[in-house]
């Protein structure tokens, strides 16, 4: 006697071999890597992650098509009236995230992708720009601390200091999406 499988067993089956299929379709030419590089408004350069092990520094460098310098943003949603939503930063070569440490003046690098307050961010759009201000979500709303450059020098490590809109070194572009 002939048995019929499970309609749920089933379903599951597809909706597994579905999302395989779709996992391993090849990636178009859309997502090269200067589409998703972070370009800082006043160095005009871009956001890099540093190969090595435990924390790595995240520094600025001329805008090249290199994979260490691909950033996925990870929305959370939230949007709000000023701000347009949350979202955590991930380094697409390293697979590490964005982190500052504590909620104070600190030294950007990428480690291990969690969900914690210190590599959430808060989206603000400055609208004569385009760009965005990176805000830390571990920081208090009285003190709101932002990622920032301090100079235009190739090689210098991204910070953490108090968020100021008019400072063109705390404003970032996502090359190819805005």
């Amino acid at each position: 006697m002939k048995t019929h499988p499970h309609p749920l067993r089933s379903s599951i089956v597809t909706a597994v071999a579905l999302v395989a299929a779709v996992w391993l379709l090849p990636v178009s030419g859309a997502a090269q890597a200067r589409d998703l590089a972070l370009r800082g408004l006043g160095s005009g350069l871009c956001l890099v992650a540093r190969a090595g092990w435990g924390d790595r520094p995240v520094v600025q460098v001329p805008c090249q098509n290199y994979s260490d310098q691909d950033w996925v943003l990870e929305y959370l949603g939230q949007f709000g009236a000023y701000f347009e939503g949350q979202a955590r930063i991930r380094n697409r070569d390293r697979d590490l995230c964005l982190i500052v440490r504590g909620s104070g003046e600190s030294r950007a690098v990428v480690g291990s992708c969690g969900w914690w307050p210190d590599q959430l961010w808060w989206l603000y759009r400055d609208p004569n720009t385009g760009y965005y201000q990176l805000r830390n979500s571990n920081t208090p709303d009285h003190a709101p601390m932002c990622l920032a450059v301090r100079n235009n020098y190739a090689e210098t490590q991204a910070v953490q200091v108090r968020c100021d809109r008019r400072s063109a070194r705390q404003l970032w572009l996502w090359e190819g999406w805005f």
